[in-house]
Formats: structure tokens, C-alpha cells, sequence
């Protein structure tokens, strides 16, 4: 059965916005908004800010978290290829070891 989700209230540079996620999920998310509320304050500072000077650091910071998600991915699949290469090289070694035993 899939997990109810509940509506999450964040603030990030002053703005309220509303979120969905799974009960279990609700304190990373909060610690998260609250992260890129901080971050973005120490980069933006705390005075007016024009939307595009928003947008344009918004943009940075999920473009450094989508590379961070792919770069992730990717060491995940060159493991497990590294894993299937390794299995296959073992099992060849045992066939030719087998085979120079006959």
C-alpha cells in the first residue's frame, strides 16, 4: 500500500511555498529548504533581491545538484560494470584452467 502524504510548509527567502511528500520524507525536506534558504542567503545576501539574480543562482544550484545526481549515477553503473567484468574475467579464468587440465 502506498504511503499517505501530508503538505510541508518552507520558507525560502522569505517566500512560503507548499510542498507534498511522504510523512517519512518531511524532516529532509525541511532540512533541505532550510539549507538553500541559508545558502542562498550567505551568496545572495539579505537585501532585495531581483528575480533574476533568484533564478540565475536557482539555476546554478540545481544544475550542481543534478550534476552531483548524475555524476552518482554514473559511479554507481561504472561499479556494478566493474563487478560484471571482474565475475566474467574469474569465470574465464576457471574455464581456461579447466580446459589446460585436459
Amino acid at each position: 500500500m502506498a504511503e499517505e502524504t501530508i503538505q510541508v510548509e518552507l520558507s525560502i527567502l522569505g517566500r512560503r511555498f507548499g510542498l507534498t511528500c511522504a510523512p517519512s520524507f518531511k524532516k529532509i525536506v525541511v532540512q533541505a529548504a532550510e539549507k538553500l534558504d541559508a545558502d542562498l542567503r550567505a551568496d545572495l545576501g539579505e537585501d532585495q533581491i531581483s528575480a533574476k539574480k533568484m533564478l540565475d543562482h536557482l539555476v546554478a544550484v540545481t544544475l550542481e545538484y543534478l550534476c552531483d545526481e548524475i555524476s552518482g549515477a554514473a559511479n554507481q553503473e561504472k561499479e556494478a560494470m566493474t563487478r560484471r567484468i571482474e565475475a566474467a574475467t574469474s569465470k574465464l579464468n576457471e574455464i581456461d584452467i579447466a580446459l589446460s587440465d585436459q
